[in-house]
C-alpha cells in the first residue's frame, strides 16, 4: 500500500484533532482537577467529623458554628496555594487561647469543676464577630494592594520621564551587601547578649524557684530587684530576641540559622523553667511558621522534610507533656492529665466573660492605647511609670489586665501577683462595644496580611514585619495595640541602635581596608 501524500500526512482528517494536542489538554485538565479534589476531600471529611462530634455530644449550635468557622478558615490556610502562614499561626493561637476550654467542655464533655461553663452567650457573639472580621480584614487588605499598585504605576506615568528614571533607580539600587551586613550585625548582637540573658535567667530561677513565678509580678519583687544587674538582664534578653527577629528577616540559610536559633532556644527554655510560658510558646509558633514560609519561598532548599516534620511532631508532644508538668509545679493542674493542660490554656475566653459581667465596674480609661502609658511614649506624655500589680496601676495604668484582675479576682489575689490577663477582643468590646470588636479584628487581619508578605520586600520592610509577628501571634491573650508598642519600646530602639552601629563600623572598616588602585603613570 502506497504511503499517503505529504500534504495529507501533515494535516489530520477533517473533524479530528491532533492526538498530541488532545492529550496535552487532557493532562492539563487532570492537573487542574486533581489538586481541587485533594483540597475538597479534607474539607468534607473535617466538617463531617465535626458534625458527628457535635451531634454525639449534643453541643449547642452557636458554639458548633463558631468552631466550624474556625475550622474552615484554618483549612483554607493549609490547603490553598497561597498558604497564608502567619494568619494560620494566628488561628492556631486563637483556638488554643480562646476556643480550647469551651470546646473541651461542650463537645468533649470535659468536667472542669467550674460552677459555670466557659463562654457566655454574649462571649460567643464576640468571638464569632472577632474571628469573622479578622478574615474579612485579611481579605480586604489583599484586595487593596491591587489599586495601590495601579495607582503607583499611574503616578509614574503622569511623571513621565522622571517617573521612569525613579523606577529604574529603585530597581538598579545595589542591595547585595546591605542584607549581608544587616545579617552579620544582628547575629553579633544575638551572640553578645545571649550569655548575659542566660546568666540572668538562671540566677532568677535560683532565687524564686520554678513555682514562684507569680512573685515576679509583685511590687515588692520589682522594687527589690530594680538594680543595674536586673535591668541589664531584662534588656539583654529582649534585645537578643529583637536582634534574632532582624536576623530572620534577612532570609539566612539553614546553616546560618543553627547557632543563633540554639542560643534563643536555650533562653526561651529558661523562661519556661521560670514558669513564663508566653516566651517559649510564641517563639515555637514563630519558628514553625517561618520554616513553612521559607519552604514556600525556596522549595528547592529542603526546609520541610520528613525527618524535620517527625522531629517537630515528637518535639510538640514532648513539650505538651512538659507544659503539663509545669502546670503541676505551678499548682494549677495534675501532671497525669494532658487534657487539663490544654483546658487551662484556653483561659482567655473567661477574660471576655469577665468583661461582659464586670465591664460596668471598670475605671474609665482608654484601654486600646496601653502602649502609650509606658516606655518612651509614656514618659513623653507625662504618664507615671507604674510597675507590678498595684492598686494605683489598676486605677490609672491604662491596662485592662490590671483593672479587670482587681475586680474579678479581688484586691488580695491581685496584689499577690495573680492576673486574669487581657485580650484584644475584650479591649475592643470594653471601649466601643461590638463596633470596637469589628474594628480591632479587621485591623488585626489587615496587619496579618501585611506580615504574610514577608520575603518579597526589602530587608528593612521584612524587619518591620518580623518585629510585629510575636505580638500578633499572642494578641488573643495580649493588648490590642501591642504590635504598635513594640516598635517604640526602649529595647527595640537599643537593638536597632546596636545593629546600625555595627553596620557602620563594618562598612567603615571595609572602605579603609579596600585595596586602592595604583596611580596611573605619566
Amino acid at each position: 500500500m502506497s504511503a499517503p501524500p505529504t500534504a495529507l500526512a501533515d494535516h489530520p482528517a477533517r473533524g479530528r484533532r491532533p492526538a498530541a494536542r488532545l492529550t496535552g489538554r487532557r493532562d492539563a485538565r487532570r492537573l487542574r482537577t486533581a489538586p481541587r479534589r485533594q483540597r475538597v476531600l479534607p474539607v468534607i471529611l473535617s466538617n463531617l467529623t465535626l458534625l458527628v462530634l457535635v451531634l454525639w455530644s449534643e453541643c449547642d449550635w452557636p458554639w458548633a458554628l463558631l468552631v466550624a468557622v474556625w475550622l474552615n478558615l484554618f483549612l483554607y490556610c493549609v490547603l490553598t496555594r497561597s498558604r497564608p502562614v502567619f494568619f494560620g499561626g494566628y488561628l492556631v493561637s486563637f483556638f488554643i487561647l480562646m476556643l480550647c476550654q469551651a470546646t473541651l467542655e461542650r463537645i468533649f464533655d470535659y468536667q472542669s469543676g467550674h460552677a459555670e461553663p466557659a463562654a457566655l452567650p454574649r462571649t460567643i457573639e464576640i468571638l464569632y464577630v472577632g474571628l469573622t472580621f479578622s478574615a474579612v480584614g485579611y481579605v480586604l487588605a489583599g484586595m487593596a494592594t491591587f489599586p495601590l499598585a495601579a495607582a503607583a504605576a499611574r503616578l509614574r506615568g503622569l511623571l513621565g520621564r522622571a517617573g521612569v528614571r525613579i523606577a529604574r533607580l529603585q530597581r538598579a539600587r545595589p542591595r547585595g551587601g546591605e542584607p549581608v551586613r544587616l545579617r552579620l550585625a544582628s547575629l553579633l548582637v544575638v551572640l553578645l547578649t545571649s550569655p548575659i540573658s542566660a546568666f540572668w535567667l538562671i540566677s532568677t530561677i535560683a532565687r524564686t524557684g520554678i513555682a514562684g513565678y507569680q512573685s515576679l509580678y509583685t511590687t515588692e519583687y520589682i522594687t527589690q530587684n530594680s538594680g543595674i544587674v536586673h535591668l541589664l538582664g531584662t534588656y539583654s534578653s529582649e534585645v537578643a530576641f529583637v536582634a534574632y527577629l532582624v536576623f530572620l528577616a534577612t532570609m539566612p540559610s539553614q546553616r546560618q540559622m543553627i547557632l543563633p536559633t540554639a542560643a534563643l532556644t536555650s533562653i526561651k527554655g529558661l523562661y519556661l523553667l521560670m514558669g513564663v510560658r508566653r516566651e517559649f510558646t510564641v517563639f515555637a509558633i514563630i519558628m514553625v511558621c517561618y520554616v513553612i514560609l521559607r519552604n514556600k519561598l525556596d522549595p528547592d532548599q529542603g526546609w520541610v522534610t520528613r525527618r524535620r516534620a517527625t522531629v517537630i511532631a515528637v518535639g510538640t508532644a514532648a513539650m505538651a507533656f512538659l507544659f503539663t508538668a509545669m502546670e503541676n509545679v505551678r499548682g494549677r493542674g495534675s501532671s497525669s492529665s494532658l487534657l487539663e493542660f490544654f483546658y487551662n490554656q484556653g483561659v482567655s475566653v473567661r477574660v471576655i466573660d469577665n468583661v461582659v459581667v464586670f465591664g460596668h465596674r471598670l475605671p474609665e480609661q482608654f484601654y486600646l492605647a496601653y502602649f502609650a502609658h509606658y516606655g518612651l511614649v509614656g514618659r513623653l506624655l507625662g504618664y507615671p511609670q507604674l510597675q507590678g500589680n498595684s492598686l494605683e496601676r489598676a486605677e490609672i495604668g491604662g491596662s485592662l489586665s490590671h483593672s479587670l484582675s482587681r475586680i474579678a479576682l479581688g484586691e488580695n489575689a491581685y496584689v499577690s501577683g495573680v492576673s486574669t490577663g487581657t485580650s484584644f477582643l475584650a479591649e475592643g468590646y470594653v471601649q466601643y462595644g461590638m463596633l470596637g470588636v469589628v474594628a480591632v479584628s479587621a485591623v488585626v487581619g489587615a496587619v496579618l496580611r501585611y506580615v504574610d508578605g514577608l520575603g518579597a520586600a526589602t530587608p528593612w520592610s521584612n524587619c518591620l514585619r518580623m518585629l510585629i509577628v510575636p505580638s500578633l501571634i499572642w494578641i488573643p491573650r495580649g493588648p490590642a495595640s501591642d504590635f504598635i508598642g513594640v516598635l517604640v519600646e526602649p529595647t527595640t530602639i537599643m537593638a536597632f541602635t546596636a545593629i546600625a552601629a555595627i553596620m557602620v563600623i563594618s562598612y567603615g572598616v571595609q572602605i579603609l581596608t579596600r585595596p586602592r588602585d595604583p596611580a596611573p603613570r605619566r
